[in-house]
């Protein structure tokens, strides 16, 4: 389904209309940036070109950038010479503010509890209650008050994503992202871990929910509500299935399409951290070693460098090495795919100036270009965008690139 900018675009460039064509580019790429540069614009000291820097370097939203070591902050060329420690500061303020949402939180506590490494509500809602009740003061009472709360704050459910609502949810379960395909795809020896249900039961729900894919985790046999938040507390959500998917998975979902899917999925990985069993190579109990070493999830390892990593048990260096290419591999692939994107469009607008003669947008505005050419292009780049092997920037400029004739095409044909 091509949007309507892009076919906004595609008048612009038959008409030979540079400004518009700028002008419509300029909308499209802020659409796109506009997710990751509002995570940082409240920031003093930040502008729209270190946001990007902070990004790439795979601190993707403020809570993340919250709890960076300052030693790994100060090795960014931009965050020298005291800009790293004001950057800090102003993450971890904005993060503290965000967090006296949750009742009986004020500013002290707020501070202890981001002191403790705890930047988010599924920080919180992931920690245990004996765990939070460590922190300076939070207390038992406390700590059962914060987890519940960050429970229900915690991004859980499909209709919390960007852009995802009642209608696009339903679709989304039709295709499968439902917490039930989640456990269907876990193992025995995963569920069995989880408090109140041993291998047997894992058993039975295994069974359960691979015949029931789209059913809800309180249908499961032997689980009352109690573990039901168990099940969810590990991990288990429609979420984390999204994070888990690709763009393309995502993007068949109707009402959906590529730049969704790509927002979708950014979000979703940002706020479920990535499963580190999900990394090639790592079975459950090395990332069960990995997450007692303070890694606890695929962005914290993607941060972490090999020195770091190769003090785990079992990660030698060549395995360090590798695990820590994947999980980079799998925190910059968002980023990457909006870069190849915005790429096209860019040459699309510049392709369109009266002194490029030779490039596709001038022929197009020349009208040099036939329908069965624009045509047998498309499906070049359709073959291209589809190579798995290739790097995921250069497929999404590809895909942009596809998007853009086929509107030219549509628009044509009316």
């Amino acid at each position: 389904m091509v949007s309507e900018n892009m076919k906004s675009l595609a008048k612009a460039v038959r008409d030979g209309d540079v400004d518009r064509a700028g002008e419509l580019v300029r909308e499209m790429i802020r659409e796109r940036e506009g997710g990751v540069l509002e995570k940082f614009e409240n920031l003093p000291g930040v502008d729209s070109d270190l946001a990007k820097t902070i990004q790439m370097h795979g601190y993707n939203t403020v809570d993340m950038l919250a709890k960076a070591p300052l030693e790994k902050l100060v090795k960014i060329p931009e965050l020298r010479e005291g800009k790293a420690e004001e950057v800090l500061e102003a993450a971890r303020e904005h993060v503290e503010k965000k967090l006296t949402e949750l009742p009986g939180v004020g500013g002290d506590t707020a501070r202890e509890i981001v002191k403790n490494g705890y930047t988010s509500f599924e920080d919180l809602a992931k920690a245990s209650v004996e765990e939070l009740t460590e922190i300076p003061k939070v207390g038992r009472k406390g700590a059962e008050k914060i987890h519940r709360h960050a429970e229900n704050k915690a991004v859980k459910d499909l209709e919390d994503l960007p852009g995802v609502g009642g209608e696009t949810a339903m679709e989304m379960r039709k295709h499968g992202f439902t917490a039930m395909r989640s456990v269907s795809e876990s193992s025995i020896e995963e569920l069995s871990n989880i408090p109140n249900i041993g291998e047997e039961g894992a058993e039975d729900i295994l069974e359960y929910a691979k015949d029931n894919p789209l059913g809800e985790i309180e249908d499961l046999p032997g689980v009352g509500k109690k573990t039901a938040k168990e099940i969810v507390k590990h991990g288990h959500t429609p979420v984390r299935l999204v994070a888990s998917s690709t763009v393309e998975e995502l993007a068949a979902v109707p009402n959906i399409g590529v730049r969704g899917a790509e927002r979708i999925l950014e979000y979703a990985r940002e706020k479920s951290g990535g499963r580190i069993e999900e990394l090639p190579g790592v079975d459950e109990d090395t990332a069960e070693r990995i997450r007692d070493y303070g890694y606890p999830h695929i962005e914290s390892v993607a941060n972490a460098s090999v020195q770091e990593l190769v003090k785990i048990p079992g990660l030698r260096e060549g395995k360090a090495k590798k695990v820590s290419k994947s999980a980079r591999e799998i925190v910059q692939d968002v980023g990457e795919s909006a870069q190849g994107y915005i790429q096209a469009l860019e040459g699309i607008v510049s392709g369109l100036e009266p002194d490029r003669e030779l490039t596709l947008p001038r022929k197009i505005a020349e009208g040099k270009c036939s329908r069965e050419e624009l045509e047998k292009i498309r499906e070049q780049m359709e073959r291209r965008a589809s190579q798995e092997f290739r790097p995921t920037g250069e497929r999404k400029y590809d895909e942009a690139w596809v998007e853009f004739l086929r509107a030219l095409i549509e628009t044509e044909e009316k």
